[in-house]
């Protein structure tokens, strides 16, 4: 049932209240709910969100045994050449960007 409200006045628009295609808080309960179970499943694939340290005792636990569906991107880090730092914050933003996937920082 479509019902359209030509002139726009206050009678016509109260009439409209009470047509049942209308029902906007059912809509939005229904939408809630949806949204709240899209953002559950992104809330179980966002783990990480930051670049962690690992040692290289830790790289078989860490990297090497992460689960399958995990993605692990890892940065052979060594103090005091430019070209690590620049990747450093370009890993830092990208952890953020994709928290699915797991960014680990190896000291060397």
């Amino acid at each position: 049932m479509t019902t359209k409200v030509k002139d726009g006045n206050e009678q016509d628009l109260e009439d409209l209240e009470d047509v049942p295609d209308l029902d906007d808080d059912r809509f939005l309960e229904e939408y809630r709910k949806k949204r709240l179970s899209e953002l559950r499943e992104v809330a179980k694939v966002a783990r990480f969100g930051s670049v962690v340290p690992i040692s290289g005792s830790d790289f078989v636990c860490e990297v090497s045994q992460a689960p399958p569906d995990v993605w692990v991107v890892v940065i052979l880090y060594k103090e005091g050449i430019a070209e690590c730092g620049l990747l450093m914050q370009c890993l830092e933003d990208l952890a953020t960007k994709y928290p699915a996937t797991k960014y680990s920082l190896l000291w060397k």
